[in-house]
C-alpha cells in the first residue's frame, strides 16, 4: 500500500474483464493508485479510500466552479451530497462553503413525525436536525 492510500477496496486477484467484480476506478486519472482492480465488494467504484476522497474534492471543485442558475445549483449539490451516502448530515457552514443558496427553496415544511422544520428543494428535502447542522433526504 503506498502512503497517504487509506483502506484499500481491491484484491490481488489476477484482472478478469469477464468478472462482476472487474472495476475500473473512478478516479483513474487524477493521480489513482490502482486503474483497473478486482474489487472487494461488487458495489465498490473506486480503488482506494484515497480516490474515493480525491474525486468527492475534484466534484466539488466543479460544483463550485457552476454559473449554474442558483435553483440549477442547489439540487446538483444535493445530488453530489446524497451519491455517497443515504442520510448525510451536513453543517450550515459546509453548504454555505459550496454556493448553496437557501433563500432559493421551493416551500418550508414541518416534518410532525419528526417534529423538525424542513425546506424543500425539488425531490429534495433539508431537515433541520440540530443547531447548525441539517440533515439531507428525498421525499
Amino acid at each position: 500500500m503506498r502512503k497517504n492510500e487509506g483502506k484499500i477496496y481491491y484484491t490481488d486477484e489476477e484482472l478478469d474483464i469477464s468478472h462482476k467484480r472487474y472495476r475500473v476506478c473512478k478516479n483513474k486519472g487524477n493521480d489513482c493508485h490502482k486503474e483497473e482492480f478486482m474489487a472487494i465488494h461488487a458495489s465498490t467504484k473506486f480503488c482506494s479510500e484515497d480516490c474515493n476522497n480525491k474525486y468527492s474534492n475534484w466534484e466539488k471543485q466543479q460544483i463550485n466552479r457552476t454559473t449554474l442558475p442558483a435553483k440549477e445549483n442547489n439540487i446538483k449539490i444535493l445530488k453530489q451530497l446524497l451519491q455517497n451516502r443515504r442520510f448525510p448530515i451536513v453543517s450550515f457552514k459546509s453548504l454555505i462553503d459550496s454556493n448553496f443558496i437557501f433563500e432559493e427553496m421551493d416551500a418550508p415544511e414541518f416534518i410532525l413525525s419528526l417534529r423538525k422544520k424542513a425546506l424543500v428543494f425539488n425531490e429534495f428535502i433539508v431537515i433541520l436536525w440540530k443547531k447548525d447542522m441539517f440533515l439531507i433526504t428525498k421525499k
